[in-house]
């Protein structure tokens, strides 16, 4: 006779919150959860635990059908939402066991897919489960450790159509290893190799469950201080167990007895203990807090990988970049750098990010004061200049002497002892601990919030490509030090925050404490436009909810309709197609139904007590030239009001100095779409619109000083950008357009000059910050040829949004 051992995993999941950030349709919701059967797994069985609605009583006034499984799958409580904004607590527990196949090493690692599912019904009929709806779905991946518990939180986002999160968390561990005898064949009739392949069994299933029954007592003994119960755990001792076993193993006369009495044996006392932990945390919100916390911490970690920021004084904004950036990007591809990032410890691969997908982002910080934005922070301490976490840090002294070997050296020593991925079991009690103590970390929105509790108060419409803003005062803290970059990110979460996509750990306020997030004595706001005319309402929908989920904590940014509705805004997104075509008509027309616009609001916000409005601009493509073209024209349509107002520009490839020095195949091709489309606008960005450069539209608009007009000015471009070169994107200097000395390229080199000295001779532009990205690109090779995957991706790609916004864009725009 022979032994197969299978692993069986206990995963037990606690849906804490769903919260409502813009659901479109009203009615009944609910969150199902269907475990994936692979190859490997043998048996996956899911119950629900009933104590919680016990507690609770037979129905709660916000719950219609109480959490059950229905049909392999758990089912959360039924909720009708009915505003936005709204947050229902679930507080449903559910116990998934997974066996799998036999194997002969136990200690081998696994991983359970789950499919998170958000179904819809409308409330004009009695719900049943059977009526529901799916709208979306996210697969997250639950790691299986057999040697330790895993026990992590995360909050989880729907697609930006049906934005809404929903927080869980996670406990998994190995329970058990159900043996079962087989009738040997003729390979393992005799008994060396039958005494072998038993030992192996028998030492891997001591090692597994005697190091997984030590983990889930650690765990214990650490985060006991959590509940108000007195715990006495002794720690067991895995060397001496081990050894005892061994020793008991050899001397006995019956071996294949002995191996199902010893695991028998420890799987029931590792599983008396799980189910003991469970009860133990099972009410314990501080720790569910903590817990989304590490997963913040893990998250703001990941993105700040391969994310690099360099800072000069703005005088020097018309020199090229000492570190060229692109023997940065083949030094990061040539390591596998990107291969070897850690994973959340819950691992979702549409809001995560994955390594091999990482964009790359390379800063470039032109301030006015950049020594003191570097070297102080908030207790006048000298701060060092940090980088990416795994890469050495970016000098604005470098040269390029032994530049890769030292990148490449400091990558591999840097990286390599980095690559287990983070377990929050693990560093539970290290982050408890060292919260208090931390001088350094980033603050929470508990400490960034002012006293009279206001928020960040976006708004946006249902207009086509148009977005807008409306932030509540916000007290914008200093630079702290970070592992990877000078540039303070955006509030994080509070303790009872779980819905900012990415934030740091911070220390959970004491309880009753919480302050309102938006206050009716908010004495200031701004409003920011996106315009992108290339793009329909949906692309530029996905690009809002995708900002406002990266920078939320507890709906701190929020977009919702204006209070007339979607007719009463309208100014830029009603004319942005015709503004391609015939800008300085069209953006008259615009400023006339801004200035109705503003004039309706200007009561309202005398009414409201505010006493200034901000403008502040998100553009990409041809919305960058249009909006420098329309802040050009204000003074001239008596709108100087507005120019005084303006406070950020990000234009994201937007080419302000045109289509010049693009590839021949791309030249053609616009001059194909000017042909056969009769585009005007391309006319003009191809410098065809006038026999004179100087004439030209593109060369008039540079002499607008339109961006001097803005406090912040923030360029997004990627080298990979055919269609619009990264020199017109990022108004940056460039070898080709230096050694063109004919007309065009004296005229090109004056329109650079003309917008960088309109920044750097502003007395209110204080920042120009070019960010240039290098983004992985899954389109198809048509798309790659016509330059349009590298021209769009940085509005198709949530994760480079949430990640640039995170970690240094935000703060410019509150």
């Amino acid at each position: 006779m022979r032994i197969e051992a299978h692993q069986v995993f206990n995963v037990s999941i606690q849906l804490c919150e769903f919260f409502n950030v813009d659901l479109s349709d009203r009615g009944y919701y609910q969150v199902r959860l269907r475990p994936r059967k692979t190859v490997e797994i043998a048996s996956v069985d899911i119950s629900h635990d009933s104590e919680g609605d016990r507690d609770s009583g037979p129905r709660a006034s916000n719950n219609i059908l109480l959490a059950h499984v229905y049909q392999g799958a758990a089912v959360s409580k039924t909720i009708e939402v009915t505003y936005q904004h709204e947050k229902f607590d679930l507080d449903d527990w559910f116990h998934i066991s997974v066996q799998f196949n036999s194997t002969l090493n136990l200690c081998e690692t696994r991983k359970l897919e789950i499919e998170v599912e958000l179904l819809y019904m409308d409330r004009y009929h009695p719900p049943q489960y059977e009526a529901f709806i799916k709208l979306t779905k996210r697969i997250v991946e639950i790691p299986l450790d057999p040697t330790r518990l895993v026990a992590a939180a995360r909050s989880l986002y729907f697609e930006s159509s049906y934005l809404s999160a929903i927080t869980m968390c996670v406990y998994s561990s190995l329970v058990m290893v159900a043996t079962r005898q087989r009738r040997a064949n003729a390979a393992e009739s005799s008994s060396s190799a039958k005494s072998t392949k038993l030992r192996r069994v028998y030492n891997s299933s001591a090692h597994a469950l005697l190091f997984a029954t030590r983990s889930i007592q650690q765990f214990i003994v650490r985060n006991s201080r959590l509940v108000n119960a007195s715990v006495s755990v002794a720690i067991l001792d895995v060397q001496n167990e081990m050894k005892a076993s061994l020793v008991r193993f050899d001397s006995s006369d019956q071996p294949t007895s002995c191996v199902e009495a010893d695991v028998a044996e420890w799987s029931t006392k590792i599983t008396l203990i799980y189910q003991q932990m469970l009860i133990l945390f099972k009410k314990s919100t501080e720790l569910s807090q903590q817990l989304l916390l590490v997963f913040d911490k893990q998250r703001r970690a990941v993105f700040r990988e391969a994310f690099w920021i360099t800072e000069r004084p703005i005088d020097k904004c018309s020199i090229k970049t000492p570190v060229a950036v692109l023997e940065h990007y083949k030094s990061i591809i040539k390591v596998d750098y990107l291969k070897k990032l850690p994973r959340c410890t819950i691992f979702c691969e549409e809001t995560d990010c994955p390594g091999e997908f990482c964009p790359i982002i390379f800063e470039d910080v032109f301030s006015r004061s950049p020594d003191s934005m570097l070297q102080m922070n908030p207790n006048h301490e000298e701060l060092k200049m940090p980088s990416s976490a795994s890469m050495p840090v970016v000098k604005t002294h470098d040269k390029h002497k032994s530049f890769r070997e030292k990148i490449r050296k400091e990558t591999r020593k840097l990286i390599h002892p980095r690559r287990k991925s983070l377990d929050c079991s693990q560093s539970l009690s290290r982050k408890v601990d060292g919260g208090a103590s931390s001088r350094n970390r980033t603050k929470t929105l508990m400490e960034t919030t002012s006293p009279d509790g206001c928020g960040l108060l976006m708004k946006s419409t249902n207009i086509p490509s148009c977005s807008e803003n409306k932030p509540s005062t916000y007290t914008e803290e200093s630079a702290l030090e970070s592992p990877s970059c000078h540039s303070e990110p955006i509030a994080s979460p509070s303790s009872s925050s779980e819905y900012g996509r990415c934030s740091a750990a911070g220390e959970p306020p004491e309880s009753g404490t919480r302050l309102p997030l938006v206050s009716k004595e908010s004495v200031t706001s701004s409003e920011v436009w996106m315009i992108s005319p290339i793009y329909t309402y949906l692309n530029v929908l996905k690009v809002a909810n995708a900002l406002r989920a990266s920078v939320s904590a507890d709906d701190v940014l929020s977009f919702t309709a204006g209070p007339g509705g979607p007719s009463q805004v309208g100014t830029l997104s009603e004319a942005d197609q015709k503004l391609t075509e015939e800008h300085p008509k069209d953006i008259m027309a615009a400023f006339e139904l801004l200035r109705e616009r503003e004039a309706a609001k200007r009561m309202l916000r005398e009414q409201a007590g505010y006493e200034g409005h901000l403008y502040s601009f998100m553009a990409h493509s041809l919305g960058g030239v249009i909006v420098r073209c329309a802040v050009g024209l204000a003074p001239e349509v008596e709108m100087q009001w507005m120019v005084d107002r303006c406070y950020t520009l990000m234009t994201i490839n937007s080419p302000h100095l045109g289509l010049a020095y693009v590839p021949k195949h791309i030249h053609w091709g616009v001059q194909f779409v000017k042909w056969w489309k009769k585009s005007r606008s391309m006319e003009q960005l191809s410098f065809r619109d006038s026999v004179d450069f100087t004439s030209s539209f593109v060369y008039k608009t540079s002499l607008n000083s339109a961006c001097g007009k803005f406090k912040h000015i923030l360029l997004v471009g990627t080298p990979h950008d055919q269609l619009v070169p990264y020199m017109s994107s990022l108004l940056v200097p460039s070898k080709v357009s230096s050694d063109d000395h004919s007309q065009f390229g004296e005229a090109y080199r004056e329109m650079m000059s003309a917008c960088l000295n309109s920044i750097r001779n502003s007395e209110k532009s204080e920042t120009l910050v070019r960010y240039t990205t290098f983004h992985q690109l899954g389109s198809s090779n048509a798309q790659k040829l016509t330059g349009r995957a590298a021209h769009v991706v940085a509005l198709e790609d949530s994760i480079f949004i949430e990640k640039l916004f995170n970690i240094s864009a935000v703060k410019y725009f509150v």
